[in-house]
């Protein structure tokens, strides 16, 4: 097992003039957009109709949560990718979350389940984390072939690290065989100096507004803790990671930090690094965006 790193930079011309646009019309409004996502009205979970006009569709209930697991008609893969939407823990996932697994799953023919897992304020990490392990369990014993993935997104990347190392730590028989961490939220204390700088560059997320949903998240308690923040638990034995992150975000910072953990311990984990791109990247009509969708496509049917 090794890890190791790779760094893109395409200059292109199309990519350079959204992220331009994005960031001088989201960098006006940054503390704003990013103190109203915990003020965002909960919505009733529901599949969209992307969703259930193309996939076979199964739902569970799991304290009070709900878990959607879509496949195509025709499986291909057991290939079986649970997957944590991000939002900082304060908010609902979104259409390009649905989007991006209807991707995946259309791309390898595999399963995938998307977790609506319980927020802040109303509830904090050991809610989250009961009923995101809950979950897990069922779907092992309702697809006792697959093989389980988990992955995410920004604070649903940190999320998936999180269930990843308490699964292995709880010594649960089914553990998943990889893990993909897409701009991870690694540490909610977010104290590592090298944030500073690259806080200037990142146009959608605040360090302030991210440090008050990190404390209701952990419910005022240690940030450091890892069941919070999984940089600091271990990742030795995990299984095959990939994680992703663009050098304008402030979670660039504490990828970083992983990825010499990874080293240290040696853990199988790719990281691949993207020069300018802002937080979850993935989700823009960008060159790049298509790049690192083949490279996840890649690590996931490998």
């Amino acid at each position: 097992m090794t890890a190791r790193k790779h760094k893109y930079y395409f200059k292109d011309s199309n990519t350079i003039r959204i992220i331009d646009s994005m960031n001088n019309v989201l960098g006006k409004r940054q503390t704003k957009l990013m103190n109203s996502m915990g003020l965002l009205k909960r919505k009733r979970f529901l599949a969209p109709a992307v969703i259930t006009g193309r996939f076979e569709i199964n739902t569970i209930e799991v304290m009070g949560q709900k878990c959607v697991t879509i496949h195509p008609r025709e499986k291909k893969s057991n290939l079986h990718l649970v997957y944590y939407h991000g939002g900082a823990y304060v908010s609902q996932g979104r259409i390009i979350h649905w989007i991006l697994l209807s991707r995946i799953v259309s791309e390898l023919g595999c399963r995938a389940t998307y977790v609506d897992y319980p927020l802040a304020p109303e509830y904090n990490y050991k809610d989250t984390l009961s009923m995101t392990e809950e979950s897990y369990r069922q779907l092992v014993s309702l697809y006792p072939g697959d093989d389980f993935v988990l992955g995410g997104d920004s604070a649903g990347g940190g999320l998936a690290l999180v269930m990843a190392q308490k699964l292995k730590n709880d010594d649960f028989k089914v553990r998943p065989s990889k893990i993909l961490m897409i701009c991870p939220w690694l540490d909610l204390a977010m104290d590592n100096r090298r944030i500073r700088p690259i806080e200037k560059k990142d146009f959608i997320l605040k360090k302030e507004s991210l440090l008050k949903y990190a404390l209701q998240y952990a419910d005022g308690g240690d940030l450091k803790n890892p069941l919070v923040s999984p940089l600091f638990g271990s990742i030795k034995g995990l299984g095959k990671m990939m994680m992703t992150s663009g050098t304008h975000e402030i979670v660039y910072a504490d990828c970083h930090e992983l990825f010499k953990k990874a080293k240290k311990e040696n853990a199988d984990m790719t990281f691949l690094i993207y020069k300018k791109m802002p937080h979850v990247w993935i989700f823009y009509p960008i060159r790049e965006a298509r790049h690192v969708f083949g490279k996840i496509v890649d690590f996931l049917k490998s």
